[in-house]
């Protein structure tokens, strides 16, 4: 659609992001680190809900290849759907969706994503069958990402750790004021090639957000096809494992919303 730009994915990149702070526990031993306090308050009293979830693939694509006819050709998508196309004329790439399906898919020349507002919905099935059908394509990395909302009448429902950092006062009486806090939290293990990140955002007008995100990296990997494909079928599986995450690491309640394949 011209003059709309597309909407951001939710994949987070290795690069470090300019609106958070990150928090990597396995060096954070200080008790003087605001990352640590954050682990010790008391859970919060607003509970965050389901909001939409994504399956991104980042690679080298071909958006002329990658389009609805293709996937319903090899039974990606029903033949016969009703779809309706955007673009973009200051950016390549394309989205569209298909009635009555609550997914809309984007194809651009560096990623292809599906995401969902129906937390039923397996979009990372969508990306497998999609990269298990181009084996070829160059592919840097999957993720897998949960956004949960919650309105907040005020900070104080939330953690009281998530507010005593940075102070509330300003140098000089500046006028200044938080339009936003955010926190990241990083999360490794040896024996998983997956990062796992939780990242609570809370804006000045009470809109509060958490997002999961499992990001795996394939870049130069031999057997980066069959590890995409994989982690993309755990789309599931990795909501699902981060959810107590969150409870836990983040002092969060949320709804428990998570989705299997059984």
């Amino acid at each position: 659609m011209v003059g709309q730009a597309f909407r951001p994915w939710r994949f987070w990149p290795t690069a470090r992001h300019p609106r958070v702070r990150r928090a990597r526990l396995e060096v954070a031993t200080d008790r003087r680190h605001w990352a640590i306090a954050i682990l010790q308050g008391e859970l919060g009293r607003v509970t965050f809900r389901f909001e939409k979830a994504s399956c991104v693939a980042v690679g080298t694509f071909n958006m002329y290849i990658v389009q609805p006819q293709w996937l319903a050709q090899r039974g990606i998508i029903s033949k016969g759907d009703e779809v309706q196309i955007e673009s973009n004329l200051n950016q390549p790439g394309f989205r569209f969706s298909r009635a009555p399906s609550r997914m809309t898919w984007f194809v651009a020349p560096d990623r292809i994503a599906v995401e969902t507002t129906d937390q039923g919905d397996d979009c990372g099935d969508f990306i497998a069958k999609i990269l298990a059908a181009l084996p070829e394509t160059p592919l840097f990395a999957v993720g897998n990402n949960t956004t949960y909302t919650a309105s907040v009448d005020s900070p104080d429902s939330l953690p009281q750790e998530f507010l005593a950092y940075p102070v509330n006062s300003m140098p000089g009486g500046e006028s200044y004021r938080f339009s936003q806090r955010s926190v990241h939290l990083s999360l490794e293990r040896d024996a998983i090639p997956s990062k796992r990140n939780l990242v609570l955002t809370y804006k000045a007008d009470g809109t509060t957000d958490v997002l999961s995100n499992v990001q795996t990296e394939v870049r130069d990997r031999p057997d980066a096809s069959r590890v995409a494909v994989d982690a993309a079928r755990r789309f599931f599986q990795d909501r699902a494992e981060l959810e107590p995450h969150i409870r836990h690491f983040l002092r969060l309640s949320i709804a428990n919303v998570s989705n299997t394949n059984d």
